[in-house]
């Protein structure tokens, strides 16, 4: 072929080679949000209607988006079933994905996933590429593990300070694992460390923080001095709260000291009430005059703070001055706290007294027109069985639900007080009867609010309500008017109270029947 006709035709063949080659399929990798999708509203309606079957094949779609959407849809559902599928998710090649699905196998919480999460995490990722998908995988570990991945949690030793998104994953696993009551002195050791060394980033000595300050039966008395080296010296608010439950936790004459020290300078209010809270560890000698300075500090957190602790531990040789702080010029949140607290420490054999102070919380009901302040009232009230009657004439008939519900849940806290036999003598069963009878009134008359908790009184197991009843028949037709699935939480209450009653097995719970659909007319109308 000479030169000139090759010429010609080269770009003829170019153009046809090009033709040939079957297109480059471009991968997706962004994970997008937007209520105009059509496709994403129809995943969310799935996720709403709880349709595990219809959002399964979302997860081996080519566009990450409804990957990712149909997994943390399951963080919701929380269906076992979906196990298998988002563990498959666990090795996505989009990160949020990975992230996604280790969420919802924390959030559904079956103790079998946790070999699973386990291996999907990438231990060799010394460049970080998967680093968020990790620290979801060691947080969702902590909401379904075994006491073996706690002490694998607790003594990870590679991270180093800077890797902050790995060490919030160690310290929220470590955490979760507190929250489901399960500790160690090897993961409160952890937590020490990380709470009190300020090489920390604070995002993660926070987490470590609120794990000394929320969690159950965990000795501190040996981290005393850098505890309190870590509450005198810290900066952020937020960590020091948290930070002075815990010093209070150890319980040390040393630590009385530093908490009251403090409470005298601080001047975050957040971090004096938590200081109060700390104080409540010792003894009522020890933290009266801080309790009562908080009652006196002009702010009403502060106030209401120190008013339940001294309800809570209160003696009866200061109840004059609950009763005299109760009339100062404080909220009447604070006032009838105090209220409370006089009322619960000052003895029954002391009739003339207690008549006077009853008398005159119940003036407070009377002349109140706030129906929660007449609710706290009739809580108040509560603190003395023998205001059952007044309380039921007075409540049970109101127009406002907040002081209805306020009524029974009175009765309630009556009902559970510590010797009820006791405190009500040889007259006990009459005064359980009438109890019992005016239950009956709040079951008949319908209110959601007072027949959920009405419900929780007759399954009070030693004071034996179920003799007081001659038929279960008004709780029969008391559950069957309830509006379902508005009142579907009085009704489970009302219907494992029934078979609590009839001595059987606890029916499982009704689950709501799908009624009330995205308003997506709405939705799209938002900004984006």
């Amino acid at each position: 072929m000479n030169r000139p006709l090759l010429v010609l035709w080269l770009p003829f063949f170019l153009l046809l080679i090009a033709q040939c080659t079957p297109p480059t399929e471009q991968k997706l990798t962004e994970v997008r949000s937007s209520f105009s999708d059509e496709a994403l509203r129809r995943l969310y309606d799935f996720q709403d209607r709880q349709l595990t079957d219809s959002l399964l094949p979302y997860f081996r779609h080519a566009d990450p988006t409804y990957r990712y959407y149909a997994a943390l849809a399951f963080a919701s559902i929380k269906d076992p079933l979906a196990l298998d599928s988002l563990s498959a998710l666990l090795s996505d090649e989009i990160e949020k994905v990975r992230t996604a699905a280790a969420y919802a196998i924390g959030q559904i919480g079956e103790s079998a996933a946790e070999d699973r999460l386990i291996e999907a995490f990438e231990q060799f990722d010394t460049a970080l590429v998967w680093q968020r998908s990790n620290a979801a995988i060691l947080e969702a570990i902590g909401k379904c593990g075994t006491d073996r991945s706690l002490e694998a949690l607790s003594t990870i030793a590679t991270y180093r300070y800077q890797d902050t998104i790995l060490l919030e994953g160690q310290a929220r696993g470590i955490y979760q694992f507190a929250l489901r009551k399960l500790t160690s002195p090897v993961s409160t050791a952890a937590m020490v460390r990380i709470a009190t060394d300020a090489n920390y980033p604070p995002s993660v000595r926070l987490i470590g923080a609120n794990y000394l300050m929320r969690a159950d039966n965990i000795r501190l008395q040996d981290y005393r001095e850098k505890i309190a080296a870590a509450f005198k010296s810290e900066e952020d608010p937020r960590i020091r709260m948290a930070l002075a439950v815990g010093l209070g936790k150890t319980k040390a004459p040393e630590a009385l000291t530093d908490l009251i020290d403090r409470f005298q300078v601080e001047s975050d209010y957040r971090v004096r009430c938590n200081i109060l809270r700390g104080l409540s560890n010792f003894s009522y000698a020890d933290i009266q005059p801080t309790l009562l300075a908080g009652l006196e500090s002009g702010n009403h957190h502060l106030a209401l703070t120190s008013a339940r602790l001294l309800t809570a531990h209160g003696i009866p040789q200061d109840v004059p001055i609950y009763w005299r702080k109760a009339k100062d010029s404080l909220s009447w949140e604070v006032q009838l706290e105090l209220y409370s607290a006089a009322n619960r420490h000052l003895r029954p054999y002391n009739e003339e007294l207690k008549g006077a102070l009853n008398a005159e919380i119940r003036r407070r009901f009377e002349r109140s027109t706030d129906p929660y302040e007449q609710a706290a009232a009739i809580d108040a009230l509560a603190e003395f069985g023998w205001n059952y009657r007044y309380i039921r004439q007075k409540a049970f008939p109101s127009d406002a639900p907040v002081v209805r519900t306020a009524g029974v849940r009175a009765m309630l806290k009556i009902c559970q007080m510590d010797d009820f036999r006791g405190f009500f003598g040889a007259g006990y069963r009459r005064v359980r009867q009438e109890i019992s009878d005016y239950l009956k009134e709040a079951f008949q008359n319908g209110d959601p609010g007072m027949i959920a908790v009405a419900s929780e009184v007759y399954r009070i197991p030693n004071l034996f309500f179920g003799g007081t009843l001659d038929s279960l028949n008004f709780l029969t037709e008391a559950l069957q008017k309830l509006e379902l699935p508005r009142e579907i939480e009085t009704y489970n209450e009302l219907q494992k109270t029934i078979d609590f009653l009839k001595d059987r097995p606890a029916s499982p719970p009704i689950e709501p029947e799908f009624n009330h659909p995205i308003p997506w007319e709405v939705l799209t109308t938002l900004p984006a």
